[in-house]
């Protein structure tokens, strides 16, 4: 848990810079992006997990039985990060409706720290994607160790 607190400790960091540097080059950039593209491309990411994960989870399934090994902690973690990214949904939507608020204009720091919690949500969200990316990879190099046993086992 303190492991999860510290990541989004740095990625609000990173958020803060990029928010700061943003508005220190006098872009509109970043605030237009996450403003208007965030929660349609969080809800693309949440729709492309989910869809990964369930094959995951079947191809572990199937890994368990083979092998009898359980994966049950694997999967806790699997449900956790789709809980988590509702959740940052749910934070990405506040915030931009702060960001976008005429009632905040006069509270240019409450329209930064919006900013800069849409900003972690997104690096957030990538780093869930990052981590289920990984988890595919391993997944394929574990089948191709596995066909290569059984391909010395018929020689």
């Amino acid at each position: 848990m303190m492991r999860q607190v510290l990541r989004y400790g740095l990625y609000l960091l990173v958020s803060y810079a990029a928010v700061w540097g943003s508005e220190r080059l006098g872009s509109d950039f970043l605030r237009d992006f996450l403003t208007r593209n965030l929660i349609t491309l969080l809800v693309a990411l949440i729709a492309i997990n989910t869809a990964t994960r369930t094959a995951l989870l079947s191809k572990l399934k199937e890994f368990g039985q083979q092998r009898a090994v359980g994966f049950s902690h694997t999967s806790r973690q699997l449900r956790i990060a789709l809980y988590e990214q509702f959740g940052l949904m749910a934070v990405a939507i506040v915030a931009c409706i702060l960001a976008t608020s005429a009632a905040v204009a006069p509270y240019p720091l409450v329209l930064t720290g919006a900013l800069v919690a849409l900003g972690a949500t997104f690096i957030g969200s990538l780093q869930i994607i990052f981590d289920t990316g990984q988890a595919v990879l391993i997944l394929l190099e574990k089948e191709h160790e596995q066909e290569h046993e059984q391909e010395q086992e018929r020689e």
